[in-house]
């Protein structure tokens, strides 16, 4: 996150370093919670849900841009609007908007959709009335913070991103830190942990007594350290490719092979694609070794052997250790002493040795 300098900072900060002359801020949000859950596949790497469907950039700029357009034919002025594409602060604006609160899962939580919503806002010189910002906060509740497995959230509403599952799978470029491999578990692309456990955004979409008590227990086992929705250990069907529903995930082998051309056909219209191939490639080899059975040995070897990037190789051979330890499969000592022979990348090396014995 070296791009955050004390100058774009200040720039954030400032709406008329985007506008001239701006008076006033709209800021939006669209909800995206669809009341379905996560299915539960073998050997399936899990997608966050703000990216189950098309590009929200598109969809909600697309209303924004016709927002705008009204704006002007009806009382004129200028206007620039932003969906995560800015530089403003969009949750910083939200909250003095009152759209929500500051969450200590550091997500705006509204009232009616809790953190399920996207942010956009329209910079403009209209002066208009400002709405009050709510008198709401978190107060004791901590079960965002137990409950991530990285230990990115910190009780004072802030977030070392560093440790964030939704960064490590999605903007990081470069290695996995090991000791947060494990805990990534079948996150594939994002995380939506600190939002599953939290009450102002779980609770409005609980209808029943039964939808109450499921999502206690999975409260639980979050908080235990479990992850009650990921994907099973025992041997099953791999599936059949390229996913036509990303709510039921990605078939991780088949990510873990993916070519240039696959990703762009298949995530065309998806906000996946701000993971470059190599990204996915590098998570779904850290998925597989963490929730894959038996059938992800082969393709994580062949990964190790054939694969182009440096990253990807490296974490197909931690995650044949991975697997190792879980004692799904033993580990193939053979495939590794070979690729080690050729490899000449030291970072690599350096990965198969921490998996050989010895």
């Amino acid at each position: 996150m070296r791009w955050i300098t004390q100058q774009h900072a200040a720039r954030s900060a400032d709406p008329s370093s985007v506008l001239p002359d701006a008076k006033s801020v709209i800021c939006v949000g669209m909800r995206y919670w669809d009341g379905l859950r996560p299915t539960d596949t073998a050997n399936t790497g899990r997608i966050a849900r703000y990216s189950w469907g098309r590009d929200y950039h598109a969809v909600l700029g697309k209303r924004l841009e016709e927002f705008t357009r009204k704006l002007v034919e009806e009382v004129g002025g200028s206007h620039k609007w932003y969906v995560d594409t800015g530089p403003l602060m969009d949750k910083a604006l939200a909250s003095r908007a009152g759209l929500g609160w500051y969450g200590k899962n550091t997500n705006i939580l509204s009232t009616e959709f809790g953190s399920w919503i996207l942010l956009g806002e329209i910079v403009t010189t209209l002066e208009i009335e400002a709405d009050r910002p709510l008198q709401r906060d978190c107060g004791g509740c901590r079960l965002c913070v137990v409950a991530c497995p990285t230990g990115a959230l910190g009780p004072d509403y802030s977030i070392d991103s560093r440790k964030c599952i939704s960064y490590l799978t999605i903007e990081h470029r470069g290695p996995i830190p090991v000791e947060y491999r494990p805990l990534i578990g079948s996150w594939v692309f994002g995380c939506d942990i600190c939002q599953d456990v939290c009450p102002p955004s779980m609770e409005p979409h609980l209808k029943s007594s039964r939808d109450r008590h499921a999502w206690a227990a999975e409260v639980k086992s979050y908080v235990k350290g479990g992850d009650p929705i990921s994907t099973p250990s025992s041997d099953a069907h791999v599936g059949s490719g390229a996913p036509t529903d990303l709510r039921s995930g990605v078939d991780l082998v088949w990510l873990l092979r993916m070519t240039h051309e696959e990703y762009l056909k298949t995530f065309r219209d998806s906000s996946i694609r701000r993971a470059k191939p190599w990204m996915l490639r590098r998570n779904a080899a850290v998925c597989l070794g963490n929730v894959g059975t038996r059938m992800a040995d082969e393709p994580l070897i062949q990964a190790l052997e054939e694969d182009e990037e440096p990253v990807v190789r490296g974490h197909a051979a931690w995650s044949l250790g991975r697997l190792a330890n879980r004692k799904v499969t033993p580990l193939p000592v053979a495939a590794l002493v070979s690729a080690l022979s050729k490899e000449r990348d030291p970072l690599v090396r350096e990965e198969i040795r921490a998996v050989l014995p010895g």
